[in-house]
């Protein structure tokens, strides 16, 4: 027997605010026919919208994912006990929303896998309450992530916006491996625009509830050990660039936690004997390019600590002129002199000591 979905458009939604316009306000994208060419049901997709205080943003977030105009769409909201009005935003658009809740949850990875350990699709992602899908992204999904009965994953592009929803720029993927991944703070790729196979799923689980910032990246460490992704640089969603972020707002301890993860990738990577020469030079690198960061934000302390990770590592890297001459501008100060010695003693026959 065949399935009729009810696919809502813009008539059926509640209107938008009256000074509201474009997509996802007065924009929709085409509903696509209940079948597939082939007369196939479409995949049934399972978006997670984990909430919490984001009333600013909330109403516009759920419009972009209900005028997808995708049949076969299965939403569901998870909101940890909003005090603003983000409860009469989601009430207003609850005879369209597949569940939604609001309880006090344990933080936003706990509110994640409360969604997904009742969602029932063939393809899943989430999608914060302040970020956009884009026109067309659902359809673009189920038409490239095909063989959803093997653990896949499909990452695509985003655009970069601000709290009044204006453009910033375009965050291109790029190409996704373990050792792109020891890279993360330079090669990050969006996680709203991040889709995979319920079967993927079942191999990962769940997300780690001590996670609170960055258990997205731990998630795809986990994902690239199956399989690469597919990558497109369609603009599949918005990710909002704005104050109140947590990830902005708290940059420190989400930079903190990517570092914690990294370092474990390292030790695990070593304990099994396969940190290579490659992987390496790639965490080497990383804890470079974490050094400067940290000594841009003054943090010192924490830039000298990966300087001597790196050094320690692998000292060759410093025979790069960039990494060089950087690494001698970390270095000032009343640690500078210590290190230096350290990198003579180590790496002598790489430049006269008058190079440095």
């Amino acid at each position: 027997m065949l399935t009729e979905y009810f696919v809502p458009s813009l008539k059926e939604l509640p209107p938008p605010p009256a000074h509201k316009k474009g997509w996802p306000w007065t924009e929709q994208t085409d509903p696509l026919p209940n079948y597939q060419p082939d007369g196939s049901e479409w995949p049934r997709i399972s978006i997670v919208t984990p909430s919490y205080n984001q009333d600013k943003f909330i109403e516009e977030t759920i419009r972009s994912v209900l005028l997808q105009g995708y049949p076969n769409l299965e939403y569901i909201i998870i909101d940890g006990g909003s005090t603003d009005t983000s409860l009469d935003i989601i009430k207003k658009y609850e005879k369209y929303i597949t569940y939604w809740i609001s309880e006090i949850d344990r933080g936003q990875s706990h509110a994640i896998n409360k969604g997904f350990s009742i969602a029932t699709g063939e393809i899943f992602a989430w999608l914060n309450s302040d970020d956009l899908l884009k026109p067309n992204a659902l359809n673009f999904v189920a038409s490239n992530l095909r063989n959803i009965q093997e653990p896949a994953w499909l990452v695509g592009a985003s655009e970069i916006i601000d709290g009044q929803g204006n453009f910033l720029q375009t965050r291109l993927p790029g190409s996704i491996n373990q050792e792109s991944l020891i890279h993360w703070h330079k090669t990050w790729f969006p996680q709203q625009s991040t889709f995979w196979t319920s079967s993927m799923w079942k191999i990962i689980r769940s997300l780690n509830e001590e996670r609170h910032y960055a258990m997205d990246v731990e998630l795809w460490f986990s994902m690239v050990k199956e399989t690469e992704p597919i990558i497109t640089n369609n603009i599949l969603s918005a990710y909002r660039y704005q104050e109140n972020a947590k990830t902005i707002k708290n940059w420190q301890a989400s930079f903190n936690e990517v570092n914690y993860l990294l370092e474990q990738e390292f030790q695990e990577l070593k304990k099994n004997q396969k940190l290579n020469l490659q992987k390496k030079y790639a965490f080497a690198e990383s804890f470079f390019y974490t050094a400067q960061i940290y000594y841009n934000e003054g943090l010192y302390h924490e830039a000298h600590q990966y300087i001597k990770k790196a050094l320690n590592l692998q000292p060759l890297i410093f025979k790069n002129p960039t990494y060089f001459r950087v690494c001698t501008k970390l270095l000032l100060g009343k640690k500078g002199s210590s290190l230096v010695k350290l990198w003579k003693n180590r790496n002598n026959n790489l430049f006269n000591t008058s190079d440095i």
